[in-house]
């Protein structure tokens, strides 16, 4: 399904750009877009800030298309085997030199009850932080 856009133009406020914003407006598939925000907000992104990084760098490589075509090419195929076993043992090897940090200063890794799962449990922590953060603005009792 192609994306459809729909532009507003509005006087910015943010510290993104001291000129001139557009609203952009595109139909995504709902459980990727779910799945695309959990992702995002655990590495502390926004959506609109990988937008944003996406035109950025379309920007830099004006004078490159073959920049931005390889880009895309990459973003969107499916890795090889090889590569996908490159990225395994990557992770495997992430995993055991966390278990080492943990081990080593008294680190409980298991997640705290009721959470199912250590991102269920992040997730909280954010949602925890966010509303103190509410709080202290007076935004929330």
């Amino acid at each position: 399904m192609a994306p459809a856009t729909l532009e507003k133009t509005e006087k910015s406020m943010s510290p993104v750009s001291a000129g001139r914003t557009t609203q952009m407006n595109t139909r995504i598939d709902a459980s990727l877009k779910k799945r695309g925000d959990r992702i995002f907000a655990r590495a502390h992104r926004t959506p609109t800030q990988m937008v944003r990084s996406l035109w950025n760098y379309a920007d830099r490589h004006a004078d490159s298309p073959q920049a931005i075509d390889d880009l895309l090419t990459f973003l969107e195929e499916e890795p090889s085997a090889s590569e996908a076993d490159c990225r395994l043992q990557s992770m495997q090897e992430a995993r055991q030199t966390v278990g080492c940090f943990f081990q080593t200063w008294g680190i409980d890794p298991s997640v705290p009850k009721p959470y199912e799962s250590l991102s269920d449990y992040l997730d909280a922590l954010r949602e925890e932080e966010a509303l103190e953060s509410l709080r202290e603005q007076g935004y929330a009792l």
